[in-house]
């Protein structure tokens, strides 16, 4: 509602879709913003997935578990912040409706920590038979005398000495995934394949580098899988004795894997601080595939960097003047 002034009849405040305002003794008139777009274009929108499957990450792992986990953030920043900063530009841009589902797991090469302390070389087992299952495991790979009845003593003996790490320290491993949603490799449309009850799942355990504690590594949440030349400390699924975690199976012989990622970090409290050793997570192949489905055949589209996928992902975020993407797309 517009306010009269003096004789003149001059106004102030909105009537409609005009704000008047008087500077200099004059009456201005303006057009009301009534709606402002908060992205308008491709890149700009990407730029908001990518940002909200960062979001959506650091959700799905915990904020209690990442507490830590940047060594090197500064004193006053959250840790929110300095994952959301570290991980926006590792993050996949992705369709609207999977990135608003809280449900459908975060896309992206996650930077897991960030710190000091030596890295671990997580690397790939062979082929390893579990209840007539093939997979292939991410983990560390470890001497052939060790075995999953072996105890932390053991596991710790061998890990000081071939990785020149220190006794103290915690192994930290974490895997997350997505029960009941698999890749779709037939459709860029629709790449996932999602069953009636879907949920994203999550394995976190850590144990000490403890040279004494005669502990079967079992109990701390690790096991030891592969045959001889080929053996590997692997996460456990949580709650479990026996079975590894399916995020750090990077292949199985079973059709239809679904998307999961896991990470394995040291941590050391020194004084009052607490030092990590960087990492980023290492994908499946199905999340692995994935990621490829979306950044395949680049072409500059405008300036933008764009794909077949990520133009439908834009898209799907209502973007304007698609006509004129979709015009300008090489055939």
């Amino acid at each position: 509602m517009a306010k009269y002034y003096g004789i003149g009849g001059k106004r102030t405040g909105s009537v409609g879709n005009e704000t008047y305002t008087i500077v200099k003794g004059e009456n201005i008139v303006k057009g009301k913003i009534i709606h402002i777009n908060d992205a308008k274009t491709p890149e700009q929108i990407e730029q908001r997935s990518k940002l909200q499957n960062a979001v959506k990450s650091y959700k799905q792992i915990g904020p209690d578990f990442l507490r830590k986990c940047f060594e090197f953030k500064k004193q006053r920043q959250s840790t929110y912040n300095a994952f959301v900063s570290a991980n926006t530009k590792l993050a996949k841009p992705f369709f609207k409706r999977y990135s608003d589902d809280a449900n459908i797991i975060g896309l992206g090469n996650i930077r897991m920590s960030d710190g000091s302390l030596p890295k671990l070389p997580v690397a790939t087992s062979g082929n390893i038979v579990l209840n007539e299952i093939t997979y292939t495991f991410y983990g560390i790979k470890v001497a052939n005398e060790l075995s999953a009845e072996s105890t932390v003593a053991q596991v710790s003996t061998h890990l000081i000495n071939a990785y020149h790490l220190e006794e103290g320290m915690f192994l930290n491993g974490v895997g997350i995934y997505n029960d009941g949603v698999q890749f779709n490799p037939a459709s860029s449309e629709n790449p996932l394949t999602i069953a009636d009850q879907y949920m994203v799942s999550k394995d976190k355990q850590n144990f000490e580098l403890n040279t004494n504690d005669n502990t079967v590594i079992t109990a701390k949440g690790f096991t030891i899988v592969g045959a001889e030349d080929n053996k590997h400390l692997v996460l456990l699924e949580e709650y479990s004795a026996e079975t590894p975690s399916i995020a750090c199976a990077k292949t199985t012989s079973v059709g239809g894997q679904c998307l999961g990622y896991c990470a394995y970090f040291l941590s050391k409290k020194t004084g009052t601080r607490i030092k990590v050793s960087s990492s980023y997570v290492k994908v499946n192949a199905a999340l692995a595939n994935l990621f490829n489905k979306i950044e395949e055949n680049p072409v500059r589209v405008n300036g933008w960097l764009a794909t077949a996928m990520k133009i439908l992902i834009i898209t799907s975020y209502g973007i304007k003047k698609v006509i004129e993407i979709i015009r300008d797309w090489p055939i």
